[in-house]
């Protein structure tokens, strides 16, 4: 299969051609255009001719084998049709219909089954099914039903690829950044070429800039990262809008793609470690889309934005909006301020925010004065103008224009971007000539101020400070139950993987407690060790600050019988002995296995306050020590360890050893680890200790 098949045929068969309106009728009329149109071939089995082309009864009647067969029918012909096109030679097949595995019905499921078999007999690359096809402006390709009429005719070399799960979405998407798009493809069910087989194909072409997605789910968790992880080293900046972020959302997206969306939060550890920019409306998407691919390669440096406005309550506004999505808005320099204070007339007030006044707008001169003052300022990375572009342009939109295309044509190539204050009709042609020189006019107010955000955490990302892999399973096992290990057994894994641990041993006699006395520090803690009772403390399996000889071997007695009642049942193996850790600043560090990617690793603030306050930070691992340390960073917690009120600083740098270890761990159980709970971690001013650990393990079935 070579999903090139798909970009790029050179001939094209449509199925299903009609001039009823649909999907037949807008196939025909769009895709015979740009370089297919000298080799696009109508099939109906009853017209001789539509649109002044020649209509064909079957496709053994072309005459040439095609590289393409689109299939505008329904569902129970798409089969035929499949057969046919395969026995004929094509490479690829696109498929319309809906009908397939997306119903969650045996007849959905075993045609969608019938038609990936036919795809994998003739090697043909299958977009769809149910979807709305594909589209290269590069190389003058579409195999859409829809699109802007001129979509074809406008050259483009290097622009946006935009791909995801709904073609209604997908549409939108591409007609507001019609002009800024390279690829586009609705990838449907994506049961055999992927939504993450097009992202690494986006990734790897020279023709892309940035990739938008619109992600539901994945099927291939090592594709996907594979095209996040190429993204990232060729700096290409991944927008995605992840839907299903909440239990309704999951279902929602199930329903609709016929697959099961993973869980949020993985997906949100894979974005921080790739740098993935997630936005979570329709409008964010847009606005981030345009303002990456337009910026392209030409970034801040800097991360302070110098801001021009038309008036005292813009400039307000600018600045309440930088301050609510983080944004520096520096105070100018002195040698700024004196410069400024040469060029806009003396009633304007030279800040930052600046209102230059809108008369000097007309005097091309002293605008790009201005824009080149701001823009060297030594704090300044991005310079920020509050610009409508109405629609007629008003004279200051025309001596906007004109002064950017003059710094492009001097080589000043200054990250510049319009945020507008109002929606309302812009002037299109000044809009895209300002595009044209790397310019993008975002949306107003938030919207344009969150996709800021946006371009500035990007430019923060340092992917050389993340493990750019992830641990998903080799393979997809039976897995049949889960099986704790005891706190004894646990313990002792965690400390072969480098995890500090008390000292321990198991007594399963008082007698055992006596001859390991001398052995150990005071006080101890006794505990039962049993893989059937998670809950000791509420089985009276615990006794603390043991002291004295006596007391132990009252304690042993006591939490056998109470486990015993208890639970009946449980096999319990012994009493952990161990030493009692002083007191700390208790940490939970807690490893689960998502199905999809792995292991994640979490860690947050522990002991009871766990479930009250939430406060946890996730990633997928393997992590290295500065993921860790950016993980312990990221928590609401952090004062409480880095000192706070002049309580000593704790060792954050020996939890982070130790989460990287709990990672390594995991990376090498991937396969058979289904949880991990270190709870409490006990946090001090030099070192850590693990006081609990529970691992639970997967046992599994045949392959």
């Amino acid at each position: 299969m070579n999903i090139e098949s798909l970009f790029s045929p050179k001939s094209v068969a449509i199925v299903g051609v009609s001039d009823k309106p649909g999907f037949g009728s807008g196939a025909a009329r769009e895709i015979a255009k740009g370089v297919l149109k000298d080799n696009c071939y109508y099939i109906h089995p009853k017209r001789d001719e539509l649109f002044g082309r020649k209509c064909y009864r079957s496709l053994a009647e072309l005459p040439q084998r095609v590289d393409c067969v689109v299939l505008c029918t329904n569902a129970n012909l798409a089969i035929d049709y499949a057969e046919q096109a395969g026995q004929l030679g094509a490479k690829a097949l696109v498929v319309y219909a809906s009908g397939f595995r997306e119903e969650h019905t045996p007849e959905g499921d075993a045609r969608e089954d019938q038609l990936i078999a036919i795809c994998e007999k003739y090697g043909m690359a299958l977009s769809g099914p149910n979807n709305m096809g594909l589209c290269n402006r590069v190389g003058k390709v579409n195999l859409r039903p829809a699109g802007p009429s001129n979509q074809l005719d406008i050259d483009i070399d290097c622009g946006l690829g935009i791909v995801g799960q709904s073609g209604y979405i997908l549409s939108n998407l591409y007609q507001q950044c019609f002009e800024h798009t390279a690829y586009l493809v609705s990838s449907g069910n994506g049961n055999m070429v992927r939504l993450e087989d097009y992202m690494l194909y986006f990734a790897n072409s020279e023709h892309c800039n940035a990739i938008a997605v619109y992600l539901e789910g994945i099927k291939d968790a090592g594709v996907f990262t594979q095209a996040l992880r190429v993204a990232a080293e060729k700096e290409k900046p991944v927008i995605i809008l992840k839907s299903g972020r909440g239990e309704r959302g999951t279902k929602a997206a199930s329903s609709h793609t016929g697959q099961m969306a993973g869980a949020y939060t993985a997906y949100q550890s894979i974005f921080n470690k790739y740098g993935v920019i997630s936005v979570t409306t329709l409008d964010e998407f847009v606005a981030t889309a345009k303002l990456m691919t337009v910026l392209g390669k030409n970034l801040p440096q800097k991360p302070g934005i110098g801001a021009i406005n038309f008036s005292g309550g813009e400039n307000t506004l600018c600045a309440d909006l930088s301050e609510e999505y983080g944004l520096d808005v520096p105070a100018f320099q002195p040698e700024t301020v004196k410069a400024l204070s040469e060029i806009v007339p003396s009633y304007s007030t030279v800040n930052n925010p600046l209102d230059p006044t809108t008369t000097m707008f007309t005097q091309c001169d002293k605008v790009q004065a201005m824009l080149e003052a701001i823009a060297n300022d030594p704090g300044v990375g991005l310079v920020l103008i509050g610009d409508d572009l109405s629609e007629p342009p008003a004279p200051k939109d025309v001596t906007i224009n004109k002064v950017v295309k003059t710094l492009r044509d001097e080589g000043k190539n200054y990250p510049i971007v319009l945020v507008p204050s109002f929606e309302r009709p812009r002037c299109e042609q000044i809009k895209a000539e300002l595009a044209a020189n790397g310019v993008p006019l975002l949306g107003p107010g938030r919207v344009g101020y969150s996709a800021l955000r946006h371009l500035f955490d990007y430019c923060a990302y340092r992917r050389d400070a993340h493990t750019l892999s992830i641990a998903a399973p080799d393979k997809k096992r039976a897995r049949l139950k889960k099986v704790a290990l005891s706190e004894a057994d646990s313990k002792r894994e965690m400390r072969l993987c480098g995890v500090p641990v008390p000292k321990q041993f198991i007594a399963y006699s008082k007698e055992d407690i006596l001859v390991h006395w001398n052995n150990m520090a005071l006080p101890l803690v006794l505990k039962i060790n049993s893989p059937d009772i998670s809950h000791k403390t509420e089985a009276g399996g615990v006794r603390l600050n043991i002291n004295d000889r006596e007391t132990a071997c009252r304690a042993f007695g006591e939490i056998i019988s109470n486990c015993t009642s208890y639970n009946p049942k449980a096999r319990i193996e012994g009493i952990l002995v161990q030493e009692m850790a002083p007191a700390g600043q208790e940490i939970i560090v807690g490893v689960t296995n998502d199905a999809q990617f792995g292991p994640m690793i979490l860690v947050g603030l522990g002991g009871v306050f766990v479930e009250v306050f939430k406060d946890v930070s996730v990633s997928v691992c393997p992590i290295n020590k500065t993921e860790a340390m950016d993980m312990i960073g990221k928590l609401r917690s952090f004062k409480l360890l880095n000192g706070y009120r002049g309580s000593e600083p704790l060792d954050v740098e020996a939890l982070a050893e130790l989460l990287v270890n709990v990672s390594n761990y995991a990376l090498a159980h991937k396969d058979d680890l289904a949880e991990l709970d270190l709870n409490p971690v006990m946090v001090y001013p030099k070192g850590v200790k693990a006081v609990d650990a529970l691992v639970v393990r997967y046992e599994q079935g045949e392959d």
